[in-house]
């Protein structure tokens, strides 16, 4: 694929980092440490921890060589800015330790690691992705462990194919099960949306689909929470966001409140 000039330019771009970032540093030791009251109770609570000393990193102008290692990396949640660059800098950094170490990514989120899917982040990899957003590299996912543990997938697919003949709530009870910590219908329904939330969330498609439906027929609906205080929101409004421009929003909803006192 050939390369714009911005899309050169911003791979060639250098990150601004702390100097202890920058080169092999090197752990410092500083004075113990203690909590600010309640010394001896919280030193019984946490007697392997508490009085350690403070760390501080600094430049190590003599670093020994380091030995090859490998280093998995997992994204979770939604898209952010600097995903790619965390990555990239995880490689760089353990390069610069051993030439031989190797990154893995953890494909769609933590459910990469349950499932074993995985692939290997070489240079060529990473250059592709340097100094641009999101999670494309290896995917990014919602998955919560503790729910495929419970064994709330075939209520999670009963749910999603919306054919049910019986109330959910009724089905559920056959996942009720307390080694499972699923203590009521309710949990099992609760546990089985998460999935059915997950997996919507880790489909593009899906997500194209609701933000285009909701920019078409979405509606900004406010009510007073309490309708004869008159120094909170006098009116209720209801709007057709696609009817709205994007620079008369805020101009709608000042002129339609009023603002309270306090």
């Amino acid at each position: 694929m050939k390369k714009s000039a911005l899309q050169i330019a911003r791979a060639a771009y250098q990150p601004k980092l702390p100097v202890t970032l920058t080169g092999a540093v090197k752990a410092v030791e500083g004075a113990p440490t203690q909590s600010v009251a309640d010394q001896d109770d919280i030193k019984k609570l946490f007697p392997n921890t508490y009085g350690m000393p403070e760390l501080r990193f600094e430049k190590n102008p003599a670093p020994a060589p380091g030995k090859p290692f490998n280093v998995g990396v997992i994204l979770s949640g939604g898209q952010a800015p600097g995903g790619h660059n965390v990555i990239c800098g995880l490689f760089d950094g353990i390069k610069k330790i051993n030439k031989d170490s190797r990154l893995y990514g953890f494909l769609m989120g933590p459910g990469g690691l349950v499932d074993h899917q995985y692939k290997e982040l070489t240079s060529d990899i990473i250059d592709e992705y340097r100094n641009t957003g999101g999670f494309d590299i290896i995917g990014s996912g919602r998955t919560k462990l503790e729910k495929k543990e419970k064994g709330l997938e075939p209520l999670a697919a009963l749910i999603m194919l919306q054919k049910a003949r019986q109330p959910i709530l009724e089905l559920a009870e056959e996942y009720v099960d307390e080694e499972k910590e699923v203590k009521t219908a309710k949990e099992a329904v609760s546990g089985a949306q998460d999935i059915i939330a997950e997996s919507i969330s880790d489909e593009a498609d899906y997500r194209i689909w609701i933000r285009k439906i909701t920019a078409q027929k979405g509606k900004i609906v406010s009510v007073a929470k309490d309708e004869k205080a008159e120094s909170v929101i006098c009116r209720y409004i209801e709007t057709i966001t696609s009817k709205i421009e994007d620079q008369k929003v805020l101009t709608l909803l000042f002129d339609n409140f009023h603002l309270c006192d306090e």
